[in-house]
């Protein structure tokens, strides 16, 4: 009997247990292994080898990509798996509701802390480093109000994927609102 804390519970745990070598079992491993399926990945020699090494689920990802890449890798999944009879769940990795920062100069623009940027609902207007256009027909119900932030990233302000910009609404409104930039 091992005593943990409080709590009392039987074990035949030992040292020598932890060594020793598994005996093959019927259960499945309770880990699955995700791996994702993309243009260098998605023939059927390499999906074998990577169901060969653990793979349990291929995640297909539609943020980039067309129908005909994805459906490619699927079917030589699907080839793959027959051909060692093992099998492999899917999961498609959709791309949910996505506001983007519309008509973007050909330039990064660059927002530094403490100033004020607008987002707007009107996606005629330029993108400056005074108002973003965003492709959301409307603020109402979003959430954004003073005091709150909204995170604006990737391309926007350097061209590096790694860069975010945190903004908090310093005054809400349904077709607009100020922000002010904490960058």
């Amino acid at each position: 009997m091992a005593i943990l804390g409080r709590t009392y519970f039987n074990t035949s745990l030992t040292l020598g247990s932890l060594i020793e070598e598994d005996t093959p079992s019927t259960i499945n491993p309770a880990t699955r292994l995700v791996c994702t399926i993309g243009p260098v990945s998605n023939d059927a020699e390499t999906l074998t080898q990577m169901l060969r090494s653990g793979m349990s689920i291929a995640r297909f990802d539609f943020s980039y990509g067309d129908q005909e890449l994805h459906q490619r890798g699927l079917d030589n999944l699907r080839k793959a798996s027959k051909q060692i009879s093992t099998l492999c769940a899917t999961m498609m990795d959709s791309l949910g509701p996505e506001i983007v920062v519309m008509n973007r100069p050909s330039k990064p623009i660059t927002l530094e802390a403490g100033q004020t940027v607008r987002l707007v609902c009107d996606s005629s207007q330029q993108a400056s480093k005074d108002v973003l256009p965003i492709s959301y027909p409307s603020l109402s119900g979003t959430g954004l109000q003073p005091g709150r932030s909204v995170f604006v990233g990737q391309y926007l302000f350097t061209g590096e994927t790694s860069v975010n910009g945190p903004l908090e609404g310093k005054q809400a409104g349904n077709f607009s609102t100020c922000c002010r930039c904490r960058c």
